[in-house]
C-alpha cells in the first residue's frame, strides 16, 4: 500500500508506518489520522492580519506523528513530504500561506515555527491544511518518494 485512505484511517484509528524523502533526507515516522474536516481561514487564524485567502475549500488533516528517524527532524518536513490525491489521481499539496501560526493553532506544531523539531520516539499532535476543490471525492494521503504500511 502506498496511500492512506483518509475516511478509513479516521474511522479505524490505525497507525501507519511511513517513509518519505525530502531533498536528500529520508524521514521515517509512524502516523495516525485523527480527523479530516472542512474549515476556513477565519477558524484557523481569527486575526488574519495578512489577509490570507484560500482558493478552493480549506480542509484540516489532524494527525499524531512519532518520528522513527534516529535524529530529530524539522516539524515542517511533515507537510513538505505529504500530498493528498483524489480518486481520479489529482494531487494537492499542503496549504502554504502567511497564516499566523500562533501557539494554540492546530497548525502550529507542524508549521516549523519557533524552530520546532520532532524528537525521535516522542508523539506529536497537530494538523496540516489543504485546499481542495468543492466536490465530493475520496482522498488519499501519500508521501514524496515514499511508502506506507499499517504499523
Amino acid at each position: 500500500m502506498n496511500k492512506i485512505p483518509l475516511k478509513q484511517a479516521v474511522s479505524s484509528g490505525v497507525w501507519y508506518e511511513c517513509r518519505a524523502k525530502q531533498y536528500d533526507e529520508k524521514v521515517h515516522f509512524r502516523l495516525r489520522v485523527l480527523g479530516f474536516e472542512r474549515t476556513s481561514v477565519e477558524e484557523l487564524d481569527p486575526s488574519n492580519e495578512q489577509g490570507v485567502t484560500a482558493e478552493g475549500v480549506l480542509w484540516l488533516l489532524s494527525l499524531e506523528v512519532v518520528n522513527l528517524s534516529k535524529k530529530p527532524v524539522d516539524a515542517s518536513t511533515l507537510p513538505d513530504v505529504m500530498r493528498l490525491i483524489d480518486e481520479d489521481g489529482f494531487e494537492f499539496e499542503a496549504f502554504a500561506s502567511d497564516l499566523s501560526y500562533v501557539d494554540g493553532s492546530p497548525l502550529f506544531r507542524f508549521s516549523g515555527g519557533c524552530c520546532q523539531r520532532l524528537s525521535p520516539k516522542i508523539k506529536a499532535s497537530g494538523a496540516v491544511a489543504f485546499t481542495l476543490p468543492d466536490e465530493d471525492s475520496k482522498y488519499y494521503l501519500v508521501f514524496n518518494e515514499g511508502s506506507v504500511k499499517e504499523a
